[in-house]
């Protein structure tokens, strides 16, 4: 029994895994999309959205099934709570991406406007640091965990910073006001998925 509750645990970890790379490609995705003005690359990750929402809901019965074949209980129960909360918050970094999508499809090819450094340094940041989660969730190394923990300062800096500088954009380039408003809505929700990240691997560490 105990032999084929860890057999089941560990695939659907390694699911969780591949559920949760998706979510990564795509947000580096609608960062490409959003700098580079590729308005159809950004209409592919809005369409994506379902495939991933059907896949989270097929992972989120699989924890069902397990919790009711095998009752795990003290630890093992922990490590299933603990994964299945981390896929929810891989669900709400998905529905943020998405969003950023469709800002994206707003402003590519309508404004010819360089996109500000913190703004491109911050979708870099934000990309590592999921990157960096899922890998220190994956492997179990609580070092890349804290370093995403540490991260979230870095991410809190950049979003002011960039503020900043969109407030200075909005004075010197008023026509361009509504590109610059769309950018301040991508930054925030850069800003909640470094949240995210941040809570995953605290929740993790401490089981």
């Amino acid at each position: 029994m105990a032999d084929t509750l860890q057999h089941s645990i560990a695939i659907y970890r390694k699911n969780l895994e591949s559920f949760f790379t998706t979510v990564l490609e795509n947000l580096s995705q609608v960062g490409r999309a959003f700098l580079n003005d590729d308005l159809d690359l950004a209409e592919k990750v809005v369409a994506r959205y379902g495939e991933i929402e059907e896949n989270f809901l097929h992972h989120e019965q699989e924890f069902v099934k397990i919790i009711a074949l095998y009752q795990p209980f003290a630890k093992d129960l922990r490590r299933l709570m603990a994964f299945y909360k981390i896929s929810q918050d891989m669900e709400r970094i998905s529905a943020l991406v998405v969003k950023i999508g469709k800002k994206t499809i707003k402003v590519a090819d309508k404004v010819d406007s360089d996109r500000p450094k913190d703004f491109r340094d911050q979708i870099h940041h934000i990309c590592e640091m999921l990157e960096n989660t899922i890998r220190g969730i994956s492997k179990s190394n609580p070092k890349l965990m804290s370093k995403v923990i540490e991260d979230r300062q870095t991410a809190r800096s950049l979003k002011t910073s960039l503020k900043k500088q969109i407030e200075s954009l909005f004075v010197s380039q008023p026509e361009k006001a509504k590109f610059f408003i769309n950018v301040l809505g991508v930054s925030r929700h850069l800003d909640r998925i470094a949240d995210l990240c941040s809570t995953m691997c605290q929740e993790f560490v401490e089981i």
